[in-house]
């Protein structure tokens, strides 16, 4: 395989799991399309649709965290080196393609909600502190998710979008923020979200031994 071949695979990688993933994504738009067209008033159709978008938002972005940590366990118990190399060229990918759908299914919610629960008031939108938390991670996922691309990060000059990425944990707490101060989320969903957003972390702070069985 020769060196141009070599490099267009991870792209296609990338391309693959991103299209798979928005594939995903719009089956389950579509189911939570004909479960709020089931409702009967309006404004509770506008409730169930800001409900429905933003916890679809809220596990993509619990499986984009999800990745990297989930990988660091996996590699501890595999030793062949061709196979880890394997898995750190697909998590990229993977990591990429969760991360575009996190920013999609966000920008998606706060539409939903500002034109149905919050009736298109911009004042609404500044009022209430758990609107605001989910304002100020919708700002940085849309940042994160431009930044996905090669050749937005080349037009833009990024030199430290590597580091930018890291804000996702600071999407995750302000979406933590959010999910906490509204009124109607689910005790037990928002708690079981919590509680593995909480487990990843810790896992992420795990080195992984390296295939000489030094830590990194």
């Amino acid at each position: 395989m020769n060196d141009n071949a070599a490099a267009a695979q991870p792209l296609s990688l990338r391309a693959r799991l991103t299209r798979g993933l928005l594939a995903v994504s719009a089956l389950a738009l579509a189911y939570g399309a004909a479960l709020v067209l089931h409702e009967s008033y309006a404004p509770q159709r506008a409730l169930e649709a800001a409900r429905y978008s933003g916890w679809l938002a809220a596990w993509s972005l619990l499986a984009t965290l999800c990745v990297t940590p989930l990988t660091q366990v996996w590699l501890r118990f595999r030793k062949s080196l061709p196979e880890r190399q394997a898995w750190r060229a697909v998590v990229p990918a993977t990591r990429r393609a969760l991360g575009i759908a996190a920013g999609a299914l966000s920008l998606l919610h706060a539409c939903v909600t500002f034109a149905g629960v919050l009736h298109g008031s911009v004042r609404l939108l500044w009022a209430w502190p758990q609107v605001r938390a989910g304002a100020c991670a919708l700002i940085i996922l849309l940042a994160l998710t431009l930044t996905s691309f090669p050749f937005l990060v080349r037009a833009l000059r990024l030199q430290l979008w590597k580091e930018l990425h890291r804000l996702a944990y600071a999407a995750a707490a302000f979406t933590a923020l959010h999910v906490a101060l509204s009124a109607f989320a689910p005790a037990v969903r928002s708690g079981a979200w919590l509680c593995v957003l909480v487990v990843m972390l810790a896992l992420r702070l795990w080195p992984v031994p390296d295939r000489r069985g030094t830590e990194r």
